[in-house]
C-alpha cells in the first residue's frame, strides 16, 4: 500500500504495524496471532540465514535482518501496540491482505474478518489475490482479482525502487492494483 501511494510513508508520519514489511505463509497464523492479541508473537523466532524467521508462525522478516534481538523485539512491540492503538480508534480502518502464491480458502477470509470483527467494528476487509471467491456475500470483504506472478526474488525491490519509473508487470500491477483501492475508498 505505501508502495502504490495509499498509505503515507513511515517518514511523513504513517503507523508501522506487525504485519506491514514481512510474510506469512500462512493466513490462519496471522488468525491466531490476532486472537491472542500477539502473545506468542515472538514464540519460535530466530536468526536464520541472514534474516529472522519464525517457524511457529510460519513468518519471516527480510527487512530487519540488521536488527539484534533485543532491536526486533522493541521495533515489533512498539508495531504491535500501534496495531492496538488503531483497533481502538474510531477511524475507519481497511486492512489489505494478499497472497499470490496460494490459493485463499473462502473459511480463511470469512474467519480472519470474524476475528477482525471482534477486535473492532469500523473496517473493512481488502482482499488481493489471482482468485475470486465466489461465495462471500459480505459487503465490507472487497476482493480485488489481479492475474499477478511473481518471477524474480527481487519483485519488491523492483516495484518500490522503480515504480513509474519502469514499465514492467510489477509496475503495471502496482497501477492496475492502485485504480482499483482508490476506487473503493472513494465509494
Amino acid at each position: 500500500m505505501t508502495t502504490i501511494n495509499v498509505k503515507p510513508r513511515k517518514i511523513y508520519g504513517e503507523k508501522t504495524y506487525p504485519f506491514d514489511l514481512c510474510e506469512f505463509k500462512d493466513i490462519t497464523k496471522i488468525i491466531e496471532i490476532i486472537k491472542n492479541d500477539f502473545n506468542n508473537f515472538f514464540d519460535g523466532l530466530e536468526y536464520k540465514n541472514n534474516k529472522w524467521i519464525n517457524e511457529c508462525t510460519k513468518s519471516y522478516y527480510p527487512h530487519d535482518n540488521m536488527l539484534k534481538l533485543d532491536e526486533f523485539k522493541k521495533r515489533y512491540k512498539k508495531r504491535i501496540i500501534n496495531f492496538q492503538n488503531t483497533l481502538n480508534s474510531n477511524k475507519k480502518i481497511y486492512f489489505v491482505y494478499s497472497n499470490f502464491e496460494k490459493k485463499l480458502l473462502q473459511q480463511d477470509i470469512l474467519e480472519l474478518f470474524n476475528v477482525l470483527q471482534t477486535k473492532t467494528n469500523n473496517f473493512k476487509l481488502i482482499i488481493i489475490s489471482n482468485y475470486q471467491l465466489e461465495n462471500i456475500k459480505n459487503k465490507n470483504i472487497i476482493q480485488i482479482t489481479e492475474n499477478f506472478k511473481i518471477q524474480h526474488n527481487n519483485w519488491v525491490e523492483l516495484m518500490i525502487n522503480e515504480y513509474k519509473n519502469q514499465n514492467n508487470n510489477y509496475t503495471k500491477f502496482a497501477e492496475n492494483i492502485y485504480k482499483k483501492i482508490i476506487n473503493y475508498l472513494t465509494c
